[in-house]
């Protein structure tokens, strides 16, 4: 099974209802899926489909979100590991 980069702690997932309505920010697609009530894998195969642009915004219950991913650096990944996250 291929494995993106977004499941190794690189970014996080911002879900915005409209582009300056922050809806949620998640630490992986687990996350994402346990808060919006979808299966792992569905939530799992959007979230890759747009961060290779294949799609533009994902839809929970026929509502569409824009998604934005926030690339973590290495100074962040420090303190995240340091905290326990």
């Amino acid at each position: 099974m291929k494995v993106n980069k977004f499941h190794k702690k690189k970014y996080l997932i911002a879900l915005y209802e409209d582009d300056e309505w922050l809806v949620g920010l998640y630490d992986n697609t687990k996350e994402l899926a346990n808060a919006t009530g979808m299966d792992f894998i569905s939530v799992s195969t959007r979230i890759s489909r747009l961060f290779h642009n294949k799609r533009k915004k994902l839809y929970i219950d026929g509502k569409g979100y824009n998604v934005s991913f926030i690339e973590l650096t290495d100074y962040d990944l420090q303190i995240l590991n340091e905290r326990g996250n």
